[in-house]
């Protein structure tokens, strides 16, 4: 198998578990009820997952690329409860830390990626 085949033999059905399993996670993090807020994150995952595949070398770094990214928000549920007790949760601060947290990711897998190649 060549280096690109194993993104066509990855399955529909895996890819929409994947883009499921974030849905899962942003929804309990940010708990979005209203269907516009549904599916304006359902079409920015999709968008993600995409992303995540194309940039991808193999299915390895690709499936790493994405379990960081759940790992990641998984962790910030800690930041998240410890503001909710002292009273200063809001949604504006989960939205901006989800934000960094995923943008500094991206800069550290990109910058692994590199020098993995060189």
């Amino acid at each position: 198998m060549t280096k690109g085949d194993w993104k066509e033999e990855l399955s529909i059905a895996s890819r929409r578990k994947i883009i499921t399993k974030l849905m899962e996670i942003f929804q309990k993090h940010l708990g979005f009820k209203s269907s516009r807020n549904i599916e304006k994150l359902m079409w920015i995952l999709q968008r993600f997952e995409a992303k995540a595949l194309k940039n991808a070398e193999d299915e390895e770094q690709y499936l790493k690329n994405i379990s960081l990214k759940i790992l990641l928000l998984e962790s910030l549920r800690v930041d998240l409860l410890a503001r909710a007790k002292s009273g200063k949760y809001d949604q504006c601060w989960l939205k901006q830390k989800i934000h960094q947290k995923l943008e500094e990711t991206t800069v550290t897998v990109q910058a692994h990626a590199t020098n993995e190649s060189n």
